[in-house]
């Protein structure tokens, strides 16, 4: 990077920083799950006139950050004279908001998100967690985090994660990276990881979308997402597909049977709880 344009990140960050008292909270998050089509949903809600992007897309603050305090957290979002004068340009109520899929995987996360921002809006993504773990492994392992085959990697997950979740309870600022990297399996435990955002927030402040249905019918997605959100409906010309992961070869049909078996009681207790059968056994 050239010096200026280190010095002219430097500056931005520190008027950023200066102004985050000026700055607003996101009303909504996209909290979860990774690989689940967060990116997709985030870039079609970031085409809405009344809704302003947030610096980065995943900022990361009540999950790995939450040490750095809430006016570095409001740097990365616009200040209230934007969103004042948005308001009256474009005629509809300004939102922002960002998406952070790995919060969910964080046991701290719901109770520090209500203490910031209790009107915040969640949404949350769900796919087939076999696809969702294949997908996790393609895009971890093209980043150079994994080595292992698929069927060893999740062979080897529980030895791998063990304590790293009681780590996150215990200690105040611990991120684990392990969960991050190697939770293939983990992630798709839905209704164990739902649970603690049902505890703290209310059930009308949580959308769940299945992924399939984003995929399938995304526009559809998009209306009722708005619908939550309290959104003009508008339409979009394009729907694309972010943040594919490349595939490493596929998995064995036993492989997959094995799977389906595993995730059976997870899916079953999920469909349980939300009165919606997704149908991925």
């Amino acid at each position: 990077m050239k010096l200026e344009q280190r010095i002219k990140r430097k500056a931005d960050w520190t008027f950023r920083r200066l102004t985050s008292r000026y700055r607003v909270l996101p009303d909504f998050l996209i909290a979860g799950f990774p690989r689940c089509g967060t990116t997709s949903l985030f870039n079609y809600l970031i085409q809405h006139k009344c809704v302003l992007s947030p610096l980065a897309k995943e900022v990361g603050f009540f999950s790995s950050d939450y040490a750095n305090g809430v006016e570095w957290y409001k740097s990365y979002f616009p200040t209230t004279f934007i969103k004042n004068y948005n308001d009256r340009a474009r005629n509809c109520r300004t939102i922002t908001g960002e998406a952070t899929p790995m919060y969910v995987f964080h046991p701290k996360a719901p109770s520090r998100i209500k203490k910031i921002i209790p009107e915040v809006k969640i949404i949350l993504l769900l796919r087939n967690p076999i696809d969702r773990a294949l997908s996790h492994y393609n895009s971890i392992k093209k980043r150079g985090n994994e080595t292992l085959s698929f069927e060893d990697a999740i062979h080897k997950e529980k030895q791998r994660l063990t304590g790293e979740y009681e780590r996150m309870l215990r200690e105040e600022n611990y991120y684990s990276e392990k969960w991050h990297f190697w939770g293939y399996l983990s992630g798709g435990h839905y209704m164990e990881l739902l649970k603690g955002w049902f505890d703290v927030f209310d059930r009308e402040k949580i959308l769940i979308i299945k992924s399939e249905d984003m995929y399938d019918k995304p526009s559809n997605v998009f209306k009722s997402t708005c619908s939550f959100l309290e959104l003009p409906e508008i339409e979009l010309t394009s729907f694309e597909q972010y943040n594919i992961s490349e595939q490493f070869g596929k998995i064995s049909e036993q492989t997959r049977d094995e799977l389906r078996e595993y995730f059976r009681p997870h899916n079953q207790n999920l469909y349980h709880f939300l009165g919606i059968d997704f149908n991925w056994n």
